[in-house]
């Protein structure tokens, strides 16, 4: 999905690209944050403002492009790689969707926040509700708990769930959030509650499958075959013994005895020659 990609980096591009064209037709202080009624209640300064969620978007989206290289069973995120990249795209979009209705705040436009934020999280939940039946046992995307970890069929049954859930509550709060604008924090309640019955459902399918495998019949083992062989036929079996030639050893050389070396004689000292003359003399 090359163009996919190319699109996602585009709209990263694109807004800091507008942070900096919009720069100067900003208060100083810019709206950061609506409360759920629609209400402005957080404040910052332009210079924040206009570059922060640009670079949230940014560090969100090259994390999002690292999981299926850092992932032990990135064998399995490829299978649903085309899904995948597709949900990159929708969730930066999402942001950028969020950046551009801040700016147009900004610059006076005056409209309902939350009832503009209504499609945008509806179309989100119906995506990652697809990407839930499409998507494989991995460990960053998905209901990841420790029974769907430790059991493919677990982890196939509750996305399965999951699947219907999610775009039942994206068509929901479509609906409900266009005509009711209030109703928000109704359906966040709502996700909420979903991803706590995801999470209790893996664990009772998992307990369901372990029941299962011990209602199974098992195999019966072999008896252990024990037979009693006579002596002389333990004998015969035992195969001959080879006679090997002994090898030859090399004798081993006589070490030469080496002839004591006479030590030299010391020379008479002088003097005694000398009174040995003399006594023969007298």
């Amino acid at each position: 999905m090359k163009a996919m990609n190319a699109l996602t980096v585009l709209l990263v591009v694109a807004t800091f690209a507008a942070g900096a064209y919009f720069y100067s037709s900003m208060p100083g202080l810019m709206a950061s944050h609506w409360n759920a009624w629609g209400d402005v209640d957080g404040y910052m300064e332009k210079a924040v403002a206009l570059f922060l969620l640009p670079c949230i978007t940014l560090a969100t989206a090259g994390f999002l492009y690292l999981v299926p290289k850092i992932d032990p069973l990135r064998e399995n995120i490829e299978k649903f790689q085309k899904q995948y990249d597709g949900f990159v795209f929708l969730f930066v979009l999402f942001l950028s969707y969020i950046y551009f209705l801040q700016i147009a705040w900004s610059l006076g436009y005056e409209f309902d926040m939350n009832r503009m934020m209504v499609p945008g999280l509806g179309v989100l939940f119906i995506y990652i509700g697809m990407l839930c039946g499409d998507c494989r046992q991995n460990w960053f995307v998905g209901i990841r708990t420790p029974w769907t970890m430790s059991s493919e069929r677990v982890w196939d049954k509750t996305h399965t769930l999951a699947e219907k859930l999610f775009v039942g509550l994206g068509t929901l709060w479509i609906i409900v959030g266009l005509v009711f604008p209030g109703f928000s924090p109704f359906m966040i309640a709502a996700v909420i509650l979903a991803a706590i019955s995801l999470f209790v459902y893996s664990y009772f399918e998992f307990q369901s499958e372990k029941r299962e495998e011990k209602m199974l019949p098992q195999k019966p083992e072999r008896p252990l075959e024990v037979k009693i062989v006579s002596a002389p036929a333990a004998k015969a079996a035992r195969p001959a013994p080879v006679s090997r030639p002994m090898p030859k050893r090399k004798p081993l050389p006589i070490p030469l005895k080496k002839k004591p070396s006479k030590k030299p004689k010391k020379p008479k000292k002088a003097g005694k020659e000398s009174k040995g003359k003399k006594k023969r003399k007298k």
